[in-house]
């Protein structure tokens, strides 16, 4: 329960400081446990351990980064600025673990090109009968105009007035 309330003031702590600040972003780390001895061929005995830092905060300034580390309980401990380059971010990539991001990523809208499409051709449709003058029924509405049943003998689909495919039982008799 403590580890939750730590990382809740540290994502706290990010809010202000991107509130203040407002850089280009703030994001918050948990840095993972380090392989400190590793024992037989394929390692059966692996041991492994975390310095005091179990937060950090990533504070982007455009040329440079601001760096907060905080304890397993929340709890401030350092703060340095570090220049922007494209080794620390790996090292850090490789060492952490995202938890939380400022400005939070907005989430798009994928939409189906197949929707599109039909929006399309309900246009190019629309025209159509204006332009011939006469009304051509589109598939969605013959397909609503057709009614099904079930039938009564063995419950599979079947179209008003025809005949079961499966038992041959007549439909038209209802």
């Amino acid at each position: 329960m403590r580890e939750r309330e730590g990382l809740k003031t540290v994502i706290h702590f990010a809010n202000r400081e991107y509130k203040e600040k407002r850089p280009k972003s703030v994001k918050v780390f948990r840095v993972k446990s380090q392989t400190v001895l590793k024992r037989g061929i394929l390692p059966n005995l692996l041991i492994k351990q975390k310095g005091p830092i179990e937060y950090l905060i990533v504070e982007d300034r455009g040329d440079e980064l601001k760096i907060y580390g905080f304890g397993h309980n929340g709890t401030f401990i350092t703060d340095y600025t570090r220049d922007l380059t494209l080794r620390f971010l790996k090292q850090l990539q490789k060492s952490t673990t995202l938890e939380a991001q400022l400005p939070r990523k907005k989430v798009e809208k994928v939409e189906d090109p197949s929707i599109k499409a039909r929006e399309e051709f309900k246009k190019i449709h629309h025209r159509l009968n204006q332009v011939l003058g006469v009304t051509i029924e589109s598939y969605q509405q013959s397909q609503q105009s057709i009614k099904f049943e079930f039938c009564p003998k063995c419950g599979t689909k079947v179209t008003i007035g025809k005949f079961c495919t499966n038992c041959g039982f007549d439909m038209s008799k209802l």
